[in-house]
């Protein structure tokens, strides 16, 4: 029997209804406005950097987040499978990984850390290293995600995002 091919699901507007990184935002502001407003000021040039720096003041209750009930669902079909369901996202490690175990899903995640923003092509070339060309499905959100569905198996858009219809 073939091995199955891992799901692989975008975090922001993807998984969630919502993104990491306005979260935290928000969540900063409410718990420690000097040092979220101090983050932004400092990291405003390194997203990466700044997404990090967020999700240390935030600390987000992750599991307390609305996902897409479509995807979790497709999550829910591919684990019942016997396929891995990979979170791979732009967002904050550490957010990341306690999303995936809230959710059940791979403790392997992809996802940015201080010095490196997992978006795009870098997420793309993350995936193809440890996976190969159409050795996964993707699912993602924006026009940004295009070099993933473009060396992924299958494509799944979500939303209606208008830099993606074409």
């Amino acid at each position: 029997m073939a091995e199955r091919k891992p799901l692989v699901l975008d975090v922001d507007g993807t998984f969630l209804r919502t993104d990491l990184l306005y979260e935290a935002f928000w969540a900063g502001l409410g718990r420690a406005p000097v040092a979220t407003l101090g983050a932004v000021l400092r990291h405003v040039t390194r997203p990466a950097a700044l997404k990090h720096a967020l999700a240390g003041i935030a600390r987000l209750r992750v599991d307390l987040l609305p996902t897409h009930p479509g995807i979790a669902a497709l999550a829910d079909a591919a684990r019942a499978e016997g396929r891995e369901v990979i979170l791979a996202s732009a967002s904050d490690r550490t957010q990341v990984a306690e999303l995936a175990r809230s959710h059940d899903l791979s403790p392997r995640i992809y996802a940015s850390r201080p010095d490196h923003n997992l978006k795009g092509a870098r997420k793309a070339a993350a995936l193809v290293q440890d996976f190969g060309a159409r050795g996964f499905d993707y699912a993602g959100n924006e026009a940004v995600d295009r070099p993933i569905w473009d060396v992924a198996d299958h494509a799944i858009v979500v939303g209606r995002h208008p830099a993606i219809r074409a």
